[in-house]
């Protein structure tokens, strides 16, 4: 996959409302109370770290790092790849019950859904 792809403006944007959805759905089940959630940039970007997706995108900003793991939810999905229910009950059993932080719960679960889901995708970016 070409790096140049992760640059698309629409598909971040797409995945942008899809990662948004996600971490709510998530953190509704996870927290046994409804919520809404917008996934800042910094939380993106530690997923990529933490999935080895930073080093392969050399050259791109933070922003452009974020908007690169949100383009890969849009591939994912737009590909049919991504069942987000399925993704929704995988990442909450993925996640640690000891946690009492929000944001490393989301960070979990993102980066368990992208490393499931989204291998094909991170195996293709040149390193």
């Amino acid at each position: 996959m070409k790096a140049a792809l992760l640059k698309d403006k629409g598909l971040a944007l797409l995945g942008d409302s899809i990662v948004n959805f996600l971490a709510s759905a998530i953190m509704t089940l996870t927290r046994r109370k409804p919520c809404g959630i917008k996934v800042p940039d910094r939380l993106l970007v530690r997923v990529a770290e933490e999935i080895g997706v930073r080093e392969r995108l050399k050259g791109f900003s933070r922003e452009e790092i974020s908007n690169a793991i949100e383009a890969m939810f849009a591939i994912l999905w737009l590909r049919d790849k991504l069942d987000l229910e399925r993704a929704i009950k995988d990442a909450v059993m993925a996640i640690s019950r000891e946690s009492p932080s929000t944001n490393d719960d989301l960070v979990e679960g993102l980066k368990y859904i992208l490393s499931t889901y989204g291998k094909s995708i991170i195996e293709q970016l040149n390193p």
